[in-house]
């Protein structure tokens, strides 16, 4: 008998000991779970240099250095404010698009001690205007219409060298 309550206490050791070391392994895997958890972002408005207006539907794209393949993309909202979120921590360049106007290209350093870095207001300016724009067209030499078929002698730089 004393050897069968010798067995137990064993097996409640054993047992005891195996569930402590489970819920510290358990501890342990939420503490590095909540340390690789946190969120790094980059947040701010986007302007138009020249009228002052906030840009709105921009794209907004996160690239890690040396790279030409985006780790985020995102597109600001109605007002021009942007809150992109990065993998990890980082340098990483931030490149603001909108069609019409130049990209604005920013720098942003994320770690632990700033895992949220405001750009406050970031200016957009405008790209290469054109003054104007020249549409040259000829007109058709044979027009197909449902009922005829119709010939323009004038049009015809044949017609204007040659003489019957």
């Amino acid at each position: 008998m004393n050897k069968f309550r010798l067995i137990v206490l064993w097996c409640a050791v054993a047992m005891a000991a195996t569930a402590a070391t489970a819920q510290t392994a358990k501890v342990a895997q939420t503490a590095q779970t909540a340390k690789s958890s946190k969120e790094y972002r980059v947040q701010g408005v986007l302007v138009d240099s020249v009228s002052g207006e906030t840009e709105p539907y921009a794209t907004v794209r996160l690239f890690e250095p040396d790279q030409e393949k985006p780790v985020t993309v995102g597109v600001t909202d109605e007002n021009g404010k942007f809150d992109i979120k990065a993998p990890k921590a980082g340098q990483y360049n931030l490149v603001l698009s909108s069609v019409g106007k130049a990209d604005a290209v920013s720098s942003v350093t994320l770690d632990d001690a700033s895992a949220v870095v405001d750009l406050g207001t970031v200016t957009i300016g405008a790209n290469n205007v054109l003054e104007e724009v020249v549409v040259e067209a000829a007109r058709p030499l044979v027009t197909a219409e449902i009922d005829k078929i119709t010939y323009d002698v004038e049009s015809d730089p044949d017609s204007k060298a040659n003489t019957i």
